[in-house]
């Protein structure tokens, strides 16, 4: 039997490896599966009506060492702008090092707004502990018909900000 004191961690991990304990071979393979973050390796900002092209967003980030997550809320004064274009970002972080994220997600919040999701367990380069990171938004590109454009993405002209971590 394994004891853990959660109650010294900040926040409990979004993603768990299931496994059941006959396959687990020694205790210590079993504590390498948590893995938790201690308060002082997380980072956490909200930050609210940021302005971006044709409106404003409010983003809450969440950077750790084994994971970076995003909520970002579009408030557009353009209703032909649609985060439902919206399907990865390439972030940046303060250094220059960069990554191409998948939405995972785009969700309805309380108040019925668009909500777009980002989350990585693995930030492939981006430097956790980054004063700050630039956020780039792509959608699929099309052809002339319209049609998507296989593994090919472009940039689009509004979305885009930079958030400071304090």
């Amino acid at each position: 039997m394994i004891r853990l004191k959660l109650n010294q961690y900040k926040k409990m991990p979004v993603f768990f490896t299931v496994q059941e304990n006959n396959k687990i071979d020694t205790i210590a393979e079993q504590e390498l599966r948590f893995d938790f973050e201690k308060p002082g390796d997380m980072r956490q900002v909200c930050e609210e009506k940021l302005p971006i092209d044709g409106g404003t967003a409010d983003i809450s980030i969440t950077v750790a060492p084994s994971m970076f997550n995003a909520s970002i809320v579009y408030r557009m004064n353009d209703s032909s702008k649609s985060v439902n274009d919206i399907v990865k970002y390439r972030i940046t972080d303060g250094n220059g090092n960069s990554t191409m994220a998948w939405v995972t997600g785009i969700v309805k919040t309380n108040y019925g707004d668009d909500c777009v999701v980002i989350t990585m367990t693995n930030l492939d380069g981006l430097d956790p502990y980054s004063e700050s990171y630039t956020f780039e938004p792509f959608c699929f590109r099309t052809d002339s018909t319209g049609e998507r454009v296989p593994d090919a993405f472009d940039p689009l002209e509004w979305g885009g900000f930079m958030v400071a971590l304090r």
